[in-house]
Formats: C-alpha cells, structure tokens, sequence
C-alpha cells in the first residue's frame, strides 16, 4: 500500500494493535496518526506497519446509504446539495468494479475498502462514508 493511495478517513488494519483503524492525520509522507475504531489514538511512524483491509461485500454493508442490489450492484446513494446521486458498481467475475450502471468496467478492480472509499468520495464530490450505528 503507497502513501498515495490513502487519505484522511480511510479506514486501514493496525498492524500492531491486530484491529482496524481510521486515518485521522498525516505527519509528512510516512507518518500517520489513527483512531481505533474502539475509542483510542494510535501514532505510527511509518505506514509500511498498516494494511489494506480487502472489500468484501460484509464491508460493503456495514455503511449507511450503501446497499446490494439483487444484480449484484452496490448501490451508494448519496443526498448532496445538488440534490440525490447514486453512484453504482458491480460485482463481475469476483471484482467490484465502478460501471455507472452501464456494465461497462470503468474503473480496474477494486480490491480494499481505502479504494472503494476513494472512489466514493472522488464521484460524488466529497462525501464521506459513515459506518453504520
């Protein structure tokens, strides 16, 4: 995983603590400060200690206004100042893949959840996913 592939409230696997974290700042290129997910900070010095957490669709699931489709489309609805938006990707041949709703594979596989997340936030102009209560 690369620095530049991650950005402030991507949720990442702590190493050290065995539990899943999220991003809440960074210190220069390698250094990051974390929240666990259960209430504590975290400070690393280097982001080589995280990991990617894989995108499964239990992940997927544990997000407000994300849903799958009985197609196999995550469906993230997203209510913006513009109005409502639905961004949607698709489950083909073991992948999520961003499609528009096209079917077309616009996007390459989307493997973690940092990824999904950035692509969310990329599309819809800034929303952030919220975990469910």
């Amino acid at each position: 995983m690369k620095p530049t592939e991650l950005r402030i409230g991507n949720y990442i696997y702590s190493n050290n603590f065995n539990s899943i974290c999220k991003i809440e700042m960074f210190l220069g290129l390698a250094d990051v400060t974390l929240i666990n997910l259960y209430g504590y900070d975290e400070h690393y010095k280097s982001i080589d200690e995280l990991k990617p957490i894989p995108l499964t669709e239990e992940w997927l699931l544990r997000f407000e206004n994300v849903s799958i489709n009985i197609y196999g489309e995550v469906i993230v609805e997203n209510k913006n100042s513009n109005g409502f938006e639905i961004i949607i990707f698709e489950f083909k041949y073991g992948n999520l893949y961003y499609t528009a709703g096209e079917g077309a594979k616009l996007s390459p596989p989307i493997e973690f959840l940092h990824q999904f997340q950035n692509y969310v936030y990329l599309l819809s102009g800034g929303y952030e996913l919220k975990l469910k209560k």
